[in-house]
């Protein structure tokens, strides 16, 4: 829970909507500094927004996971994009 409230506070009003990927030392929490965390913002078809995130071993198949990481995000933002249209 401490971790969904950092990375909320660290990712909140940036401009950008695009995956972030954080390896090894760039992870802003030093907790995961171990690990690559993979993060996506989306948005609910009801009007409220959060966010996806995987953490994995340094060692992973980045194209692999950032592939299911986007699927995610195009998943669960599908109804928010056809209400925009």
């Amino acid at each position: 829970d401490l971790l969904d409230e950092e990375l909320y506070d660290f990712l909140d009003g940036r401009d950008d909507q695009n995956e972030l990927v954080f390896i090894g030392r760039e992870n802003p929490f030093p907790e995961a500094r171990e690990y690559t965390m993979m993060v996506s913002w989306w948005r609910h078809p009801g009007g409220f927004e959060g966010f996806l995130t995987m953490i994995s071993p340094t060692r992973m198949n980045y194209e692999h996971h950032l592939s299911f990481l986007d699927l995610l995000h195009r998943h669960f933002s599908k109804g928010a994009d056809a209400e925009e249209e």
